[in-house]
């Protein structure tokens, strides 16, 4: 069964589907093409959407306004606590919220990415931050690094500094950071 000269069979073209359960396989050689978890966090996880009575907007907003709070006292407690309750309100944007982060340390002064690493590690100590959003906040702000530097051209720098203040904090055990 071939499509179109490619010599590839395709799931449409397969006779009938290969009797695999979830988790099982009738073959000791055979396993899943991939896991539920990874770098990124746990696929259920990665499928929540936002409340439905919130949107992108709202959320960035929220944490802007936390974000703000927080660079005026650098109060990292108050902070975190604060954080803890939007990100319990939306559990899947704990990402954004690290996105959101890092460019207000890009938009601020020389000091502000060692700030946003100690608001980091605040968060991944009171578990509303996992090391899988962190990884996730890291590859989101990486795509956007050339719209970054429209407005911030040391956008690459400052990030590279939140990058190796993380790896520097992060604890020799445990899962923390």
């Amino acid at each position: 069964m071939t499509r179109a000269g490619y010599g590839a069979v395709m799931a449409c073209d397969m006779p009938e589907p290969i009797p695999v359960g979830a988790g099982k396989s009738n073959s000791p050689d055979l396993r899943p093409a991939r896991t539920r978890m990874s770098s990124f966090g746990d696929d259920k996880d990665l499928a929540d959407e936002l409340p439905p009575n919130w949107d992108l907007r709202r959320f960035q907003d929220k944490a802007k306004s936390v974000l703000n709070e927080y660079f005026a006292a650098l109060a990292v407690e108050d902070t975190v606590a604060s954080a803890a309750e939007l990100l319990a309100a939306c559990p899947s944007e704990a990402d954004e919220l690290g996105v959101v982060a890092m460019k207000a340390a890009l938009d601020r002064g020389k000091d502000a990415p060692s700030d946003i690493v100690r608001l980091l590690e605040g968060l991944s100590r009171s578990t509303s931050f996992d090391r899988a959003a962190l990884v996730r906040s890291f590859e989101k702000i990486f795509c956007r690094v050339e719209d970054l530097k429209i407005d911030a051209p040391m956008a690459e720098k400052g990030i590279l500094e939140i990058l190796q203040g993380c790896i520097a904090a992060r604890p020799p055990a445990g899962d923390s950071f």
